[in-house]
């Protein structure tokens, strides 16, 4: 097992060579970075998965509503990124299963995280998007686009 940590970005240019990226996913090691949201869009697409610290940080007083605002602004963007996920994996407006659609919305954008547009998981993410629909089987949740795709 390998850890990296740094408070910089210069101590991070000295200390980690040019190929570190490639290195450890070529050695099979799985990069997961943890950082705040100004660190540099490159710095968290070397990693699979990047996870914001902010994210992490629990809430303890009532949202303002200029937050509210920012996060309904976000939620543009969780559909267009879920949207595209949704079309690199769906095919014939079929069901997928909603870990489906989270790993291939991570997989091209590792910073992906219901917890970003507001939200503490990736159903209710879906459930507050309404070009999806969704449905459960079993113990599974399954999206597809809906028929009719009103603006969100």
């Amino acid at each position: 097992m390998e850890a990296v940590s740094t408070a910089s970005s210069w101590f991070l240019r000295i200390a980690i060579p040019k190929t570190w990226q490639t290195g450890f996913r070529e050695d099979g090691l799985k990069v997961i970075g943890i950082g705040e949201k100004k660190v540099p869009e490159p710095l968290r697409n070397v990693c699979n998965r990047f996870i914001f610290i902010e994210n992490l940080l629990a809430e303890k007083t009532k949202v303002e509503a200029g937050k509210q605002i920012a996060k309904k602004e976000n939620l543009r963007e969780a559909v267009k990124l879920l949207c595209e996920a949704m079309d690199h994996i769906q095919q014939n407006h079929a069901w997928v299963p909603l870990s489906a659609l989270g790993s291939a919305a991570t997989a091209a954008h590792t910073d992906f995280d219901a917890r970003t547009y507001g939200k503490s998981k990736p159903s209710e993410l879906v459930a507050a998007i309404s070009i999806f629909e969704t449905r459960k089987i079993g113990n599974h949740i399954m999206v597809r686009h809906a028929k009719k795709r009103p603006k969100t």
